[in-house]
């Protein structure tokens, strides 16, 4: 990433939209102050068909996402952005459910009242 300080200051980078694989290096990105759009998967489907060959191509990947912001306009795009407020709403929300499993359930150590489920609802067989 160190080429990104040789590019424009007002640069932005069109991620495609599969947070649980982008979703580090979106907030990495926006972390430095850069700026970043995510593009669906469905927007870059027709592009990769035209030039698909066998196997996983980084390339042909990158070209289809950088196509499809350039089609839609990156203001159209949804833009990623850190969400500090909503992690800390999600551990108080997991921290309040954990209180009152335990207070359900004081005996219990793994799942809650033995119904086979984690305090997050998971089966945990």
């Amino acid at each position: 990433m160190r080429f990104a300080g040789e590019l424009d200051e007002e640069r932005v980078w069109a991620v495609e939209d599969c947070r649980h694989v982008s979703g580090r290096l979106e907030r990495g990105l926006v972390a430095s102050g850069d700026r970043v759009v995510r593009v669906a998967p469905a927007l870059t489907e027709s592009s990769r068909k035209a030039v698909r060959q066998a196997g996983k191509s980084d390339p042909i990947d990158a070209t289809a996402i950088a196509r499809a912001a350039l089609r839609e306009g990156v203001d159209a795009l949804p833009v990623a952005f850190l969400d500090e407020q909503a992690h800390e709403i999600r551990a108080a929300v997991l921290a309040a459910v954990l209180a009152s499993w335990r207070s359900a359930c004081p005996t219990q150590d793994a799942p809650c009242c033995g119904r086979g489920r984690s305090p997050t609802g998971r089966s945990r067989g």
